[in-house]
């Protein structure tokens, strides 16, 4: 597309999001097909007040989840069409135009967002502004062609390990359909097993992949399952999504995760998701202590301290599979070790663990001086990763306990229902030609005195 067609373009497009509603009765004309598609959904939701075409876009997108099928189609074209190109995104570019200003002038206009979202911007950013980047990271993570940036930097990867998700992007019936984190999801389990050196991914891949990752820890909406399967819960236990005080935060995941460990969590299918959760991080964080921001910023002095000396090199141990690939993946770790991590592990290169497990081999000296915020969350990360370990051998140990069959009907279903039910045939209908060929070969071996006394 040429620069005078995508400037003429952008010029109509903004045009539309700035229809004022001087008259009420003639607001769908802005856009017709979206006024009838969300007809229903404007009037539920209020948005017939709102005082621009725009605004009534907004209101919208914040009750995505409630919309019906085409109105969700409208609206996520919409979505699509701003997150390539943030300039078209008014509301983001109106409300946050002074923290654009403050903390991004370099950024290209384009992608703004990029910046925007910065976990170390994002909670310096002005009330209205940091309401639409929040509503924004949100719609990222359901669908991967809202994220541009990752879906440009994982191409290849994408294209080589997650066919079958990506293959739904080119899909007609996928084209306007949000595919809840499909695509996302796959990289991050790539990532995961790069860890152990099965698949390599790009230095640009792992970092948007890594952005993703530390995101979803401040806010429990962008990671999809997890929040589908938990909302109840986190109203009743953890209802901020993210809980500031004195420069320090805590996190809603971190709220699941101590519920997780107390066995206060009652719901199943969140049961399920924040153990799921959990070994994710685990593994994840694994990688590199920056990848746990609050064990990071609580042991940043001690690691440069006690740790200076560690030799590069994959980790020595893994927790369960999700916290330690990387600390920044851990925010509240990150957080509470920084200062230890900058001091006794000055010199450790990050990635596959190697600053954590420095951390936590200060942690477990008694000549290491190490802060006492930093030492309490590792202790409580090693809490919960025995818990984890002890969830998953329990797990297991009920997935493969096989009950004996207490009829044939069920001795049928069992090896009907059977993964290997073809090996399963194929060893019993062995076994029985073998005893009828052992039994033509040699006859009978019982005594024979019976016919014996007959024939007498």
């Amino acid at each position: 597309m040429t620069e005078p067609c995508k400037h003429q373009l952008k010029v109509a497009y903004l045009q539309q999001e700035q229809v004022e509603f001087d008259d009420k009765e003639h607001m769908a004309d802005a856009d017709p097909k979206f006024a009838e598609k969300c007809a229903r959904e404007i009037r539920q939701f209020k948005c017939d007040q709102a005082d621009s075409f725009e605004d009534t876009v907004e209101c919208l997108r914040l009750n995505y989840e409630n919309l019906g099928p085409e109105c969700k189609s409208m609206v996520f074209y919409r979505e699509k069409i701003e997150a390539a190109d943030n300039t078209m995104d008014d509301e983001l570019q109106r409300k946050c135009k002074y923290d654009i200003g403050k903390f991004c002038p370099g950024q290209n206009g384009e992608h703004v967002l990029d910046c925007l979202t910065n976990t170390k911007i994002v909670r310096l950013l002005q009330k209205e502004c940091k309401a639409v980047v929040q509503e924004r990271m949100r719609e990222s993570a359901r669908d991967i062609r809202l994220r541009p940036g990752l879906l440009l930097a994982c191409k290849t990867e994408a294209e080589t390990y997650c066919m079958d998700e990506l293959k739904k992007l080119k899909m007609p019936q996928y084209a306007q359909k949000v595919l809840e984190g499909a695509v996302v999801g796959c990289l991050r389990e790539k990532y995961r097993e790069s860890a152990h050196n099965r698949i390599d991914l790009s230095a640009q891949c792992q970092a948007e992949i890594t952005k993703a990752i530390v995101e979803a820890e401040f806010d429990p909406q962008l990671d999809p399952p997890l929040y589908h399967a938990c909302q109840d819960t986190i109203r009743l236990h953890c209802s901020a999504a993210i809980i500031q005080h004195s420069g320090g935060f805590d996190t809603v995941l971190d709220c699941l995760k101590a519920d997780f460990h107390k066995g206060a969590i009652s719901d199943p299918d969140c049961n399920k998701q924040t153990f799921s959760q959990i070994a994710r991080r685990v593994e994840e964080t694994m990688i590199d202590i920056h990848l746990d921001p609050p064990l990071l910023e609580a042991c940043s002095m001690d690691m440069q301290r006690l740790c200076r000396d560690v030799v590069p090199g994959h980790s020595r141990t893994r927790r369960v599979e999700e916290t330690m690939i990387d600390i920044h993946l851990d925010p509240p770790l990150l957080e509470a070790c920084s200062m230890d991590m900058q001091r006794l592990c000055r010199d450790v290169v990050p990635g596959h663990s190697r600053i954590i497990m420095c951390l936590m081999e200060a942690s477990g000296s008694t000549n290491a001086q190490m802060s006492s915020s930093c030492r309490n969350m590792l202790a409580d990360r090693n809490k919960l990763w025995m818990k984890a370990h002890q969830v998953i051998q329990l797990f297991f140990s009920r997935q493969y306990q096989m009950a004996w069959p207490e009829s044939w009907h069920e001795a049928y279903s069992m090896v009907a229902t059977h993964p290997n039910k073809v090996s399963i045939l194929g060893w019993l209908s062995g076994i029985v030609f073998f005893i009828l060929l052992v039994g033509c070969c040699c006859g009978r071996l019982s005594k024979r005195t019976h016919m014996e006394l007959k024939n007498r």
